[in-house]
């Protein structure tokens, strides 16, 4: 579950951020689908470039999960990406290099660790 703004920091150093404020930017964007837990894209998605998407996209996994309706883990492929997105599949490895807070794993898995959560919402607000 995202935590709340008014929490102390973990242990880790985890960066909190205030998931009110995540899920009002990124409804701008995508919501889960209560049923499937696919994604819902809103017609903000459309306005924005791909980096951008992959971002909301990569946010919303975070979200489906909070709400257990995630099926498969946050890091997602960058096949995924390209597939919801308007990036060519060999465009995506370059969001690390865009983005300070998109992390990728072994096989080609990118996601938003969520001690950068507040980062990547403060990304996609400004574009607004």
């Amino acid at each position: 579950m995202p935590r709340r703004s008014e929490e102390p920091a973990d242990a880790t150093g985890e960066q909190i951020y205030n998931d009110g404020r995540l899920i009002s930017v990124l409804s701008r964007f995508v919501k889960v689908d209560r049923v499937s837990g696919d994604p819902v894209t809103q017609a903000r998605f459309d306005e924005v470039e791909p980096p951008a998407q992959a971002v909301a996209l990569m946010l919303y996994r975070h979200v489906a999960e909070s709400l257990g309706q995630l099926d498969g883990a946050v890091p997602v492929e960058g096949a995924w990406l390209a597939e919801h997105t308007g990036f060519y599949a060999t465009e995506v490895a370059a969001l690390r290099e865009e983005f300070p807070f998109v992390e990728a794993e072994r096989g080609d898995r990118y996601f938003v660790p969520r001690s950068e959560i507040g980062a990547a919402v403060e990304f996609l607000a400004g574009l607004e």
